[in-house]
């Protein structure tokens, strides 16, 4: 997964959890609709000014949307949306729920 898709993947995680639309992103950053989607599907790589507007706009620190990318791990792109789906159900668990899903997974691996 190259960096343009690895951000445009955190960008329309980051969005949803902030209960937004495409349509309310790009009015709060003033882009249209289709660069936001643009961004989301990695078919463009944003400049930072932009990204650092959606940032704001989606209360997410910058970092966020570069973290976890590494060059040299190549990912297809639907595993990189599946591992990103993960992280993001995590994100509503409890302490007991998630010790739950880590033991799942690691009997998944067995």
């Amino acid at each position: 997964m190259n960096l343009q898709s690895h951000i445009g993947l955190r960008v329309k995680s980051a969005r949803r959890r902030a209960g937004l639309t495409q349509e309310q992103l790009s009015e709060a950053v003033s882009k249209a609709v289709e660069t936001i989607s643009n961004i989301e599907r990695g078919h463009s790589l944003t400049g930072l000014e932009t990204l650092e507007q959606i940032a704001k706009a989606l209360n997410s620190p910058l970092g966020y949307f570069l973290e976890g990318y590494r060059p040299e791990r190549r990912l297809s792109r639907r595993r990189a949306g599946l591992q990103q789906a993960v992280l993001d159900a995590s994100d509503k668990l409890s302490d007991d729920q998630l010790a739950v899903a880590v033991r799942l997974i690691e009997a998944l691996r067995s």
